[in-house]
């Protein structure tokens, strides 16, 4: 057959003519399979993508009950609508392509935009309402992840070949978490769910971005297949360690502590712990040994003790390990003095503390005033042998917090001490005016009763003799008329 005859005549096995015979647009087929179509259709397209990213942005407004509420947000997505759509307008006239990577940019903008108003919505809900947010949360999270990641190893190793088609693929994690939202039994684990994939995508998202930046930054981008795939093996190795990190590394941290200190806890520990213990529920007596007991575990010391009173008598309440009981006799010189210094070592207290040398005349030590506005309220002592490590500059840091902290709670400890009393007073004075008021209610009711009983004995007897007599008269004269 001539070819000039059968250029003419239409393959009936392309995409175009069996849509035709199936009764499916041309246009429809033709955008997904990459064919010329007229402009009009990708015109459509790019209005059609832009207004999906609007419904989006407003889906995010309205959560969690799909409605917007207030005036705010009825216009954000009315902006939204309007912004979007006349994007899309001036693409198509412009002629530009909207590209993907373009596409994912403003859907990337559009929810940055709509999370405050998500996480306002997310303090004010409750109930079931909360956990579908908190899933709708884990699947938006893992699919910016996986968008994220599927990015940068196309960057580094070109794979995967299509990274549209990935994150497409991630986006399916949003409604299927949504399905699981409405599945009562997980429900509400979503909250947990959230903070794990939160610190999972956190790690990968850290470990690829590192990999974005030094590979391509120091100029040595892989160049062939090979060192492509040495590297995506080593982001991969890269990605499992952190992700396996995560579970294990408060274990490792406490052996480590463990190993270095011979404690659990690092010496500044103490102090990071120690104000979160003072609450009203432990006793003070029970707070002080527990700080005594760390400070000689956390300093590896050989004596912790800790000193308190008012006025010029300190007492040792607390000692680890016990050495009873024991005074300290301040003057009116001394006084002053010792509250306004710092923490000091065995050189000042022979000046000022000479009674705290007794027996450790040898031995390092610190002593730390517990003050609050000028009032000195108690000492902490610490002490280690000679030949031990010297107290370090963190080690006074620790120190002077700690003095500061417990200085607040002596102080506190006060103030509660004297609210007491004062509520004990007021409520003794209650009681007093309740017993008051109670003998005058039965004062009053004991002179009603004697009253009536008056009344009763007295002036009704008279009247009724009265009548009796008042009587006699008329039965009289009725007897003698008869």
């Amino acid at each position: 057959m001539d070819p000039a005859m059968t250029a003419h005549i239409p393959d009936r096995s392309s995409p175009v003519h069996l849509t035709a015979r199936l009764g499916i647009p041309a246009a429809t087929v033709a955008v997904a399979a990459g064919l010329r179509v007229p402009g009009a259709v990708f015109a459509v397209e790019k209005v059609a993508v832009l207004l999906a990213i609007a419904v989006w942005f407003h889906y995010l407004l309205a959560l969690p009950n799909g409605r917007l509420g207030g005036a705010g947000r009825r216009i954000a997505a009315g902006l939204g609508y309007a912004c979007l759509a006349a994007a899309g307008l001036g693409l198509a006239v412009a002629g530009t392509s909207l590209h993907t990577g373009m596409a994912a940019l403003i859907w990337v903008l559009a929810t940055l935009l709509a999370l405050p108003a998500v996480r306002l919505r997310y303090v004010r809900s409750a109930g079931h309402d909360k956990e579908r947010m908190q899933w709708l949360g884990t699947g938006l999270v893992a699919a910016a992840d996986i968008a994220f990641i599927a990015a940068v190893l196309h960057l580094l190793v070109g794979w995967p070949a299509r990274v549209g088609a990935v994150a497409a693929g991630a986006a399916l994690a949003v409604p299927l978490c949504l399905a699981l939202a409405e599945w009562r039994p997980l429900a509400p684990y979503g909250g947990r769910v959230l903070v794990r994939v939160l610190s999972l995508a956190g790690a990968s998202a850290l470990v690829a971005a590192c990999y974005l930046v030094i590979v391509p930054g120091l100029g040595m981008a892989p160049g062939n297949s090979a060192e492509r795939e040495i590297l995506g093996l080593s982001m991969l190795a890269a990605a499992v360690a952190a992700i396996v990190y995560l579970p294990v590394r408060g274990r490792l941290t406490a052996f480590a502590t463990r190993f270095v200190y011979g404690a659990r806890e690092a010496p500044d520990e103490v102090l990071r712990t120690f104000g979160t213990r003072m609450t009203r529920a432990v006793a003070m007596d029970e707070l002080l040994l527990q700080l005594a007991e760390s400070l000689r575990k956390t300093m590896d010391l050989t004596r912790a003790e800790i000193y308190t009173g008012g006025g010029d008598v300190l007492e040792r309440t607390v000692s680890v390990p016990d050495a009873g009981s024991g005074s300290i006799v301040l003057t009116d010189r001394e006084h002053p003095i010792v509250a306004g210094a710092g923490v000091s070592g065995s050189a000042w207290a022979t000046v000022w503390l000479p009674s705290l040398l007794d027996g450790r005349e040898r031995a390092q030590l610190r002593v730390a005033p517990i003050s609050h506005a000028g009032e000195l309220l108690g000492l902490i002592v610490v002490e280690r042998p000679a030949r031990a490590d010297a107290f370090t500059e963190e080690d006074d840091r620790v120190l002077t917090e700690l003095a500061r902290e417990a200085g607040l709670a002596f102080h506190n400890a006060s103030l509660d001490s004297a609210l007491q009393t004062t509520l004990d007073a007021l409520r003794k004075q209650a009681g007093e005016l309740r017993e008051s008021r109670a003998r005058i209610v039965a004062s009053g009711d004991a002179e009603r009763r004697r009253v009536e009983r008056d009344l009763h004995d007295g002036a009704q007897q008279h009247l009724v003799a009265l009548a009796m007599r008042c009587g006699l008269p008329q039965a009289a004269a009725r007897s003698r008329s008869t």
